[in-house]
């Protein structure tokens, strides 16, 4: 028999999942909170409520979850401790920086509020060189997604070309190739064709 704590535990974890998921309507999380809680073998009894409690409770705890009468849930900000070993820590501080040089200030800040960083400064330095020649701001977002389809319905190639300091000029063919992220360096693993084959 499992303890009322237990269930209690449990039916708000179940919550915070599911709104980290996406915004539930109340009466469309109600419905899969009933679900989850005869598949534990437990009565449901007045769900509506349990679930009104619950968020209350959260809330209180420091969850950030929007709701009004006609409007879905949605959880704007969790403060669930996550607990990180210090490779981990040092990934995520990483990576925030690599956000932040990058631009992306707002994405970079959700990380760093993530791992709770005591002292930002502390972490090692990451370099980035990213000059865009395109707004990736988010208002422009839907505009450069669109074009890039409307690229790819016309069968568009993609390629890379790269001047090094000598002025030497190199293209990559981007139909077969990928960017990868190791110990803080961004590789580009190209297929190079061989235009010698093709005469």
């Amino acid at each position: 028999m499992k303890s009322a704590s237990t269930t209690q535990l449990a039916f708000a974890l179940e919550i915070l999942k599911r709104l980290a998921e996406k915004p539930y309507k109340r009466r469309e999380l109600a419905d899969e909170l009933e679900i989850f809680l005869q598949q534990r073998g437990e009565k449901p009894g007045d769900v509506v409520q349990k679930l009104d409690r619950t968020i209350a409770k959260l809330r209180e705890c420091g969850f950030e979850i929007d709701s009004t009468s006609h409007s879905p849930y949605v959880l704007r900000e969790s403060n669930f401790p996550l607990i990180l070993s210090p490779e981990q820590r040092q990934a995520l501080g990483m990576a925030v920086q690599f956000l932040a040089n990058m631009g992306f200030s707002a994405e970079a800040g959700h990380l760093l509020r993530l791992g709770k960083f005591p002292d930002v400064d502390r972490l090692s330095p990451v370099k980035v060189d990213f000059s865009p020649p395109v707004d990736y701001s988010e208002h422009r977002i839907p505009g450069i997604v669109e074009a890039l389809q409307q690229r790819f319905d016309r069968q568009c190639r993609y390629t890379i070309r790269y001047r090094n300091t000598q002025g030497k000029e190199r293209l990559w063919d981007l139909d077969r190739s990928e960017l990868r992220l190791h110990e803080g360096t961004l590789y580009l693993f190209a297929y190079v064709p061989d235009l010698n084959s093709y005469n």
